[in-house]
């Protein structure tokens, strides 16, 4: 039984991870398209994609890798916790830019890591914090 468990937990991990990998290169070649190519404007491109990406992960994620319909409550905390994460991006997009004079594909860049583990911490602790996450 504790195999069985094991590789069910496995393969959401994997389905998990090819979701997140599929969607962060969609999101990295439309980012290098839009910013170093058509040359339109970051911030508007950054609110775009982000959204847009977000939508469809949680799309997946939720009937592909976990095959389960999330609670109004869950739902409501996963786009509350992305829309801080849109909020920093847009952030540290201001702050690189002002300290790195970084633009464009380079910035999007830039942020991914910081903006990332921001959005997971939040993500572990707020919508999918077990009691005893919460009381580390």
């Amino acid at each position: 039984m504790k195999d069985y468990l094991l590789k069910i937990k496995n393969l959401q991990f994997t389905k998990f991870a090819g979701v997140g990998g599929l969607i962060a290169v969609f999101s990295l070649l439309a980012f290098y398209v839009t910013l170093n190519i058509l040359k339109l404007p970051i911030i508007p491109v950054y609110i775009t994609i982000y959204i847009t990406a977000t939508l469809i992960s949680y799309y997946l994620n939720s009937r592909y890798t976990f095959k389960k319909e999330r609670s109004y409550q869950d739902t409501l905390k996963y786009f509350l916790v992305y829309i801080a994460g849109l909020v920093v991006g847009i952030g540290l997009i201001k702050l690189f830019e002002y300290l790195f004079n970084l633009e464009g594909f380079l910035l999007i860049l830039a942020i991914l890591v910081p903006r990332s583990i921001f959005t997971y911490l939040l993500s572990k602790y707020l919508v999918f914090a077990k009691s005893k996450d919460l009381d580390a």
